[in-house]
């Protein structure tokens, strides 16, 4: 049987916290997924920062490429058999073959190596786009939706992200998002391990709904930097009650 190395690469906003953290707790003896890189979420978003050169992630230590490179790889040539990387971090194509590359000889051990691509409604996913980078205090978005919408909107279109991929990597699996209650299944399903599918896959990284979004929208305008816009929103707002965050509409685009 051949040994097989799968790389998701997301995108951002297309489920991946969902799968990623169903992989961090399965510890699958015939699916590695390994634990250097790993983000506090189970993406292996840490390796992707090192593989960019940044230093610090908000207040996270970011590990050196060079230190952090080899770990990873002696975790695949460890392996018995498949192995799994995953993080929207690796969407772009150059970055993914920068991270074959910088793994080396732990690579060229698995006979195949097939990055696996989600895809997600562009507007669908520019609205959860925007809801994230609103509420990460590390972004603190402050843009007007529409306006926004206008800049970024181009980005999340999927015939140029799938050309993209084919053109670089022609053994791309691609994945539907929709519907997004069977997405960590069907994900199972795409690296041949139906079995590891969860009976419920649990919601992961919710998006805030209308009144939460408008006001860390103007919590961002407001306030100075990354540390006061987090207590904003995990002290000030959550101890507010009857306050619910979570619950609404969370589409912010005008017709």
């Amino acid at each position: 049987m051949p040994r097989r190395l799968f790389v998701h690469v997301g995108p951002a906003k297309t489920g991946t916290t969902a799968i990623q953290s169903l992989f961090r707790d399965l510890a699958d003896p015939a699916l590695a997924y390994p634990a250097a890189g790993q983000w506090q979420d189970g993406s292996h978003n840490l390796l992707a920062f090192a593989l960019q050169g940044a230093g610090h992630r908000g207040a996270v230590k970011v590990p050196p490429r060079d230190d952090l490179l080899p770990v990873v790889a002696a975790e695949l040539a460890a392996a018995p058999r498949d192995a799994l990387i995953s993080s929207e971090g690796l969407s772009q194509p150059a970055l993914y073959r920068q991270l074959l590359d910088g793994l080396g000889a732990a690579v060229a051990g698995f006979d195949q190596v097939i990055p696996i691509l989600t895809l997600r409604h562009p507007l669908e996913r520019a609205a959860s786009d925007y809801n994230q980078r609103v509420k990460d205090a590390h972004y603190g978005e402050t843009a007007l939706p529409d306006i926004d919408l206008a800049g970024r909107i181009a980005a999340h279109r999927l015939c140029p992200l799938i050309a993209k991929w084919q053109q670089a990597a022609p053994e791309v699996r691609l994945l539907a998002y929709h519907p997004a209650s069977s997405l960590v299944a069907r994900f199972c399903t795409l690296v041949d391990r139906p079995d590891l599918a969860p009976a419920e896959a649990p919601w992961k990284n919710r998006s805030l709904g209308g009144v939460g979004l408008a006001l860390l929208l103007i919590g961002n305008r407001l306030l100075p930097d990354g540390p006061a816009r987090h207590r904003f929103l995990a002290e000030d707002m959550r101890g507010q009650p009857g306050l619910h965050l979570w619950r609404g509409a969370s589409f912010p685009f005008s017709p």
